[in-house]
């Protein structure tokens, strides 16, 4: 399965982009990224539609989707932050450091 991402215009594999959804409930701040109040319940919220979507049912099926789903998440994260790079003066600071919040900061 693969899915459009209208922003760069790009058919990537299914959940390159699930990153994203860490955009709507946190952002980077001066002293860090920081989640939004609730931001573990919007995001089991999330993740579980997305499982019932594609008709997983079972349980066993359902943590193994949830550990694939964070995993492809995670990747989209790096594969955004070297979308442009060449070599590594072509990421920027503010790219880095964002990626880095986010993977540390995951719950």
């Amino acid at each position: 399965m693969k899915v459009v991402d209208w922003a760069e215009a790009e058919n990537q594999p299914f959940g390159l982009e699930l990153y994203r959804v860490e955009n709507l409930i946190g952002g980077l701040t001066p002293s860090g990224y920081q989640y939004r109040p609730y931001h573990r319940g919007i995001r089991d919220y999330f993740r579980e539609c997305v499982l019932t979507h594609l008709g997983l049912m079972d349980e066993k099926e359902r943590g193994e989707m949830r550990d694939k789903l964070q995993v492809v998440s995670d990747v989209g994260i790096l594969l955004w932050t070297l979308r442009f790079a060449r070599n590594e003066s072509d990421v920027s600071t503010y790219d880095m450091g964002y990626s880095e919040a986010l993977l540390q900061t995951k719950p």
